[in-house]
Parts: structure tokens; C-alpha cells; sequence
């Protein structure tokens, strides 16, 4: 068994009606079985990492053993890397727990421990896995105003995409017309001290979420980024812009006028 980096793929629409292909990339632990007959449980090794199974004997079916493997999702994939289908691994009777399959690629994860990986598979609607000379390489443009802190980050329901919205400090205001995004006039004084700056933020976020959810007739996920761990986020709980040590990644990353300027890949430069 070794590591292997491999990506998954969906199909989604694009806010200009088209469709574009969205990848997620994941890193697993990879196992070849020449046998029709597979007991999974001693390939766990890491409950944080997905686990890959590549068949390679040559009968139409294999027999997987899941016994003791729980809770974890099982997609399976077949000779092309068309996705197939999925099922669950969750029981926890002293039984046996066996699957059959014409499925010759399948991944399974932990759906408890790998937060991850159900971070990414989130309403994921899989099409393709990509192995090795698949691999589709990761897209950056970031550049000019975008991937800088502090930003706004908008993102789209039920969708893989991201707007990123720059923000701007400057003391005046109107030398600021030709800039995209939110412009925030702040003093080098306030600028300067960490605490206050990060107040005048916040109190910018929620009347910028106000706005963006007025025009749109309905609350949106926002997002303030203040650094590569450290985030705030709308809409409220318990009356407060929740803070995380966490920050949006991956996915498609638009610019203000709907281009990808990011695919798969961190939201900064």
C-alpha cells in the first residue's frame, strides 16, 4: 500500500448558465487487490485518510469484507472511472458485513473522524475519478487586487464557487472610485493598532452582509479573511459573526465580474 494523490470530478453550472468542471483533489492510501476475495479492515491505517482500492485480478465481481469498518461511505467506480454508485459501511452488530461489486476502483472515507474530506464531498455530485495522467493541474490567477488580506468571501448555494470581494483600507475615500470591491476608510492611527482595525472590520462585514442580502432578497454565507487561520463568518450565532481558525479553500474562485481566477487551490497569494 502507498499514497496517492488522486482528484475527483462533478459537473456544475457556472453563474453564466454553462457548465464547468469543479475537481477536488484528495491524498489516500492506495491498495492493489489481485484477489476476489478482500477483508478491508486491516488496510485502515489512518481514519484521516481515504482509503483507495484498485482491482486488478481479472473476475467480473469482488467480495468486500467491511466487517469492524464503521461509519464509512464507499463509492465505487468501474473500469472507465465512471462513477458507479455508493453505499455505507455502518454496522456495528458482532456480524459480518460484506459487499459484492463489478466495481473495479473504490474509495472509502470516515465519515466521523475525516472532517476533510466531508468538508470537501459536501453536496459533491461525483462524475470521474482521475488517476495519475488524469490529473487535472490546478488553475492561479490570482493577481492584482485579488488574493490579499483582508477579503470578502461570498459563497454560492449549492455550488463549488466562490466570489472573492478585495477590500480596501484608505484614508480617503474618494482616491479609492477606480478600485474593485468594498473600500473601507480607516485612520493610519486605527490602522496601526491590531484591535481596533479588526473592529472597524467587523463592523464593516455585517453592514457589507446587510447590503449583499438586501439586494439579493435572502441571507448569503459571508465571509471576512483576516489571515491564512483566522476567519469570521455570517450569518450570526448566539448574535455574533462566528469565529474559526479555518478559512474558506479549494473550490472554484471567481472575480467580481464571474471569472475563475482560482481552481482547487487556497483563496490567497
Amino acid at each position: 500500500m502507498y499514497t496517492k494523490s488522486i482528484q475527483l470530478k462533478e459537473i456544475v453550472q457556472h453563474q453564466s448558465g454553462s457548465d464547468i468542471d469543479h475537481y477536488v483533489g484528495l491524498k489516500t492510501q492506495w491498495h492493489i487487490c489481485e484477489n476476489r476475495n478482500l477483508v478491508v479492515s486491516p488496510l485502515i491505517e489512518d481514519k484521516f485518510t481515504p482509503l483507495g482500492i484498485e482491482i486488478s485480478h481479472s473476475a467480473l465481481t469482488t467480495q468486500l469484507d467491511f466487517t469492524g469498518v464503521t461509519p464509512y461511505e464507499i463509492l465505487l467506480f468501474d473500469s472507465e472511472k465512471q462513477f458507479m454508485g455508493k453505499t455505507f459501511s455502518l454496522h456495528e452488530g458482532s456480524g459480518t458485513f460484506r459487499i459484492e461489486t463489478q466495481a473495479r476502483f473504490i474509495l472509502i472515507w470516515n465519515t466521523k473522524e475525516d472532517e476533510k474530506t466531508r468538508r470537501e464531498l459536501q453536496n459533491f455530485n461525483c462524475k470521474t475519478l482521475l488517476l495519475d495522467d488524469d490529473l487535472v493541474f490546478t488553475i492561479n490567477k490570482l493577481s492584482g487586487y485579488y488574493g490579499k488580506f483582508p477579503y470578502f468571501i461570498l459563497k454560492h448555494p449549492k455550488s463549488p464557487c466562490y466570489t472573492q470581494i478585495p477590500i480596501h483600507l484608505v484614508e480617503d475615500e474618494s482616491s479609492a472610485d477606480h478600485l474593485p470591491g468594498s473600500v473601507l476608510s480607516i485612520t493610519s492611527e486605527i490602522l496601526e493598532d491590531k484591535d481596533k482595525k479588526e473592529s472597524l472590520l467587523l463592523y464593516h462585514f455585517e453592514k457589507v452582509y446587510e447590503k449583499i442580502s438586501v439586494e439579493s432578497n435572502r441571507p448569503k454565507d459571508l465571509a471576512l479573511v483576516l489571515s491564512s487561520d483566522s476567519a469570521y463568518y455570517l450569518p450570526k450565532v448566539n448574535n455574533k459573526p462566528r469565529f474559526l481558525n479555518s478559512i474558506p479553500y479549494g473550490g472554484v474562485l471567481l472575480d467580481l465580474n464571474g471569472h475563475i481566477i482560482a481552481q482547487s487551490i487556497q483563496h490567497f497569494i
